[in-house]
């Protein structure tokens, strides 16, 4: 399940668990969102031209738990970092998208 706080989840009642649910998909599925995915196609062509970022400072942060469980995930931050000769990839352990709710330390690091 998908929520804004997945950390929290396992403390919440049944009840509280689906007014998380609820309340995550009325703050993300939103026009902004709905205008993004209409422009994904663009988006995808413009990224795709980009061959080089030279030296412009490049953190990628993976969660280990996303790597492990979805097909492709780090393979698609590795192509990231190769564009940037100046990079930093950090492998967060216990979180899932959502670093900076779930381990918002690594973010100032």
């Amino acid at each position: 399940m998908i929520s804004s706080l997945n950390l929290v989840q396992k403390h919440l009642s049944h009840e509280h668990r689906k007014l998380d649910k609820a309340l995550f998909y009325r703050r993300f599925l939103n026009d902004n969102m709905l205008n993004e995915l209409i422009s994904l196609g663009e988006s995808i062509e413009q990224v795709s031209a980009i061959d080089t970022l030279g030296d412009i400072p490049l953190v990628i942060i993976t969660s280990r738990q996303n790597a492990q469980n979805i097909k492709n995930w780090q393979a698609g931050h590795i192509s990231l970092l190769e564009l940037s000769t100046n990079k930093t990839h950090i492998i967060a352990e216990g979180i899932g998208h959502s670093v900076h709710l779930e381990q918002s330390e690594t973010l100032i690091r």
